[in-house]
């Protein structure tokens, strides 16, 4: 607030006091024996307002985002007018549906990844029925320290998937060229 800057030194500090617990306590001052005061608070008083204004609007938007995110609906209070004030905002979870947004929450939480060992990737190649040789997938992946390019792997069985296409798809170009699989690794 440029006005400010023209008065006083003591004059400003009452002003800037006045507006801090104008802000946080909603406190009006009385200055009605200056009228240099009173016009200075108006311009303030309307600047402070604003900003409540857009930080509420904001903290509001925040939230309904958030309780978007996590299956709740957020309901208002009425005491907005205090944005430092305790349950100025209280979301509430619907009650017909928190007990199935609890559970579906569980097993969305991802394990950390573990490294499977070569008997895990051989019986899970074996189920598939596919022709991926185990101990190579594995020594490649722990060559890259189970990284998939600079990621790091979510799912080993994933990349088991990916190796099984692509062995599948070097035998169909294998057998369209009418070579074994022998004379294709010389």
């Amino acid at each position: 607030m440029q006005a400010l800057e023209i008065v006083p030194d003591e004059i400003a500090g009452q002003i800037i006091k006045a507006g801090c617990r104008y802000f946080a306590y909603g406190e009006v001052p009385d200055f009605d024996g200056d009228i240099a005061l009173r016009l200075l608070w108006v311009n303030l008083k309307g600047d402070i307002d604003r900003a409540k204004e857009n930080f509420e609007a904001v903290c509001k938007r925040n939230s309904e985002i958030a309780a978007h995110r996590n299956g709740a609906r957020v309901v208002t209070t009425g005491n907005e007018a205090l944005p430092s004030a305790p349950n100025r905002m209280e979301i509430e979870l619907e009650k017909s549906g928190m007990e199935k947004s609890l559970e579906a929450a569980k097993p969305s939480q991802r394990m950390r990844f573990a490294p499977p060992t070569l008997d895990e990737v051989q019986k899970y190649c074996t189920e598939r029925g596919n022709h991926v040789d185990a101990a190579q997938f594995c020594a490649f992946y722990e060559s890259k320290g189970w990284r998939v390019g600079n990621q790091p792997m979510k799912s080993w069985q994933a990349a088991v998937l990916t190796w099984e296409r692509r062995e599948r798809k070097d035998r169909e170009e294998q057998k369209a060229e009418g070579t074994s699989a022998y004379e294709h690794e010389l």
